[in-house]
């Protein structure tokens, strides 16, 4: 479907951008990557839920993908570099569904060659991961909140608010979504059934 190029093209034209970059020689440019991935790689030796000061969700993702990749340095670039490819997905669907098939792509285009996306695309830092789940929830959301019949819709808002709490496994900030979420479902709810 057309659809399905135009996703397809996007992936292609964020893909290469983001080994532009790394071929240009940028590699990881705080120490949080470096030690994110040692506790990832640590996490890997011994499993446990708490993995220190920071929340545990992204080092159990990356030291599966260190697992899978057996490498510490490309584990890691390769996990944010799958979960931004499927943000750019969910991010076309979201804009052509609140918008238009053009708002989508020129949306969705910016967010590839984004240099602050771009960069964490390839580092080791958990907000690639973080932005999927947010993205993934707001999709849902948008879904549930287009369906007339709320009752009958119940399973998109499941979707929305487990995905929504994988994303506050790994960054405080998803924290603030959750109440902004749970807000707006309440509102909403109240406006629709009075």
């Amino acid at each position: 479907s057309r659809r399905f190029a135009v996703i397809g093209l996007l992936v292609v034209i964020k893909l290469a951008f983001q080994l532009i970059v790394i071929q240009s020689g940028l590699r990881w440019l705080t120490a949080d990557d470096y030690s994110r991935t040692v506790i990832s790689w640590d996490w890997l030796q011994s499993p446990r839920i708490y993995s220190g000061v920071w929340l545990s969700m992204h080092f159990w993702l990356e030291g599966i993908f260190i697992w899978i990749f057996n490498d510490l340095t490309l584990g890691p670039v390769i996990c944010n570099t799958f979960f931004s490819l499927l943000t750019l997905v969910f991010l076309y669907l979201t804009f052509e569904r609140i918008f238009t098939k053009q708002v989508a792509f020129i949306s969705t285009l910016i967010y590839c060659v984004f240099p602050f996306q771009v960069w964490l695309s390839v580092s080791a830092m958990p907000e690639p991961v973080f932005f999927f789940f947010v993205i993934l929830s707001v999709y849902y959301f948008v879904i549930w909140y287009q369906k007339h019949d709320y009752n009958n819709s119940v399973q998109y808002i499941i979707i929305s608010a487990l995905s929504l709490n994988i994303a506050n496994l790994l960054r405080y900030e998803g924290w603030f979504f959750t109440a902004a979420f749970i807000i707006m479902i309440g509102i909403l709810s109240y406006r629709k059934n009075r």
